[in-house]
């Protein structure tokens, strides 16, 4: 009951905030290409999802008598990582400078994370070890949790798949229930079009999938296979794209409308036909993993192979078959 109690206020704290925020006049304005939208929006819903996830964190945190571990510590590297996003909402800064604020954050809480607790778990490591897993570590928040950002391009996709994503971990043990409630507050609003997460509110979100996968290797809940695996459709579409587009000539850091859930928004499939797509993906991917976790390393790299081929046999399907049908240099 307790556990319910604390989710349902996750949920109120951060639906309230969000409302707030609307209030706030802060709006995405349409820009006629990469945004598909045709009126300003509302826009720092991951206000709100930070909000009653942190307010929840502390509390849970306060009643326990915890000290500083590594949900903690994940929280703080969220928190940078929502900072660096509502930088870039209120005032945009150039692709470069986010992406190397972003990539030295991760390493920064990388870091942290091994020192504090990674070499208590694993044990003693020589320093080229070392540096190998702390940068290892780095780089998958830091692309787990930029593919979040890039699939935040249609109402309920980013966020709604990345609580499907948290609920396959949560399954296998780790805390998510807060984050997906304050999650669902949010897309109560976001669902009807009427508010954004923006950077902040993806960033934020992904650095908690991206965290939650490490803390489970590191646990020795599962192996390094199960955590791609689960963020899957994510990782697919965002790291093929990006292949794509500069094999044609793309500039990788200019934003594009070219994903594979935005390709199937511009033939006419509407917000929340793509979401559902990508959250039975999720779905898909999040219990094959949870099977997956209780086999032997070998077979869960086997399964992620497999799940891999076929993720990039769909999209290249879906390009051949979609773009035809578009106009764009790109697409």
């Amino acid at each position: 009951m307790t556990v319910l109690i604390e989710a349902g206020a996750a949920f109120a704290i951060s639906l309230l905030v969000c409302f707030l925020v609307m209030l706030s006049g802060a709006r995405d304005m349409p820009d006629g290409g990469r945004k598909d939208h045709v009126r300003p929006v509302a826009t720092g819903g991951g206000i709100g999802i930070a909000t009653g996830h942190l307010a929840l964190l502390y509390w849970q945190s306060s009643a326990q008598s915890a000290g500083f571990d590594v949900i903690t510590l994940s929280a703080l590297v969220a928190m940078l990582f929502l900072v660096i996003g509502l930088i870039d909402d209120l005032r945009p800064i150039s692709a470069r400078t986010k992406l190397v604020l972003l990539l030295l954050a991760s390493i920064a809480g990388c870091a942290a994370g091994w020192f504090l607790f990674g070499s208590k778990l694993l044990g003693t490591t020589g320093a080229l070890l070392s540096l190998g897993l702390i940068l290892g570590g780095a780089l998958w928040v830091f692309v787990l949790a930029n593919a979040t950002n890039f699939m935040d391009g249609a109402n309920g996709v980013a966020l709604g798949s990345g609580a499907v994503m948290l609920a396959a971990y949560g399954v296998l043990g780790l805390p998510v229930c807060l984050l997906i409630a304050a999650i669902a507050g949010f897309l109560v609003l976001n669902l009807t079009g009427r508010l954004f997460a923006g950077d902040a509110g993806a960033l934020y979100v992904g650095v908690w999938v991206a965290a939650l996968g490490l803390i489970g290797v590191v646990e020795g809940r599962f192996s390094i296979w199960v955590p791609p695996l689960i963020a899957l459709p994510f990782l697919a579409d965002v790291i093929l794209t990006v292949v794509w587009r500069a094999r044609r000539g793309g500039n990788v850091l200019q934003a594009h409308n070219v994903h594979a859930y935005q390709l199937l928004r511009r033939v006419g499939w509407g917000h929340m036909k793509a979401a559902a797509l990508w959250w039975a993906m999720s779905a898909v991917c999040g219990l094959v993993a949870v099977w997956a976790a209780g086999q032997t390393a070998p077979v869960q790299a086997l399964v992620f192979v497999c799940g891999a081929f076929l993720a990039s046999a769909g999209w290249i399907w879906q390009r051949r078959t979609y773009s035809p049908r578009v106009t764009s240099a790109d697409a």
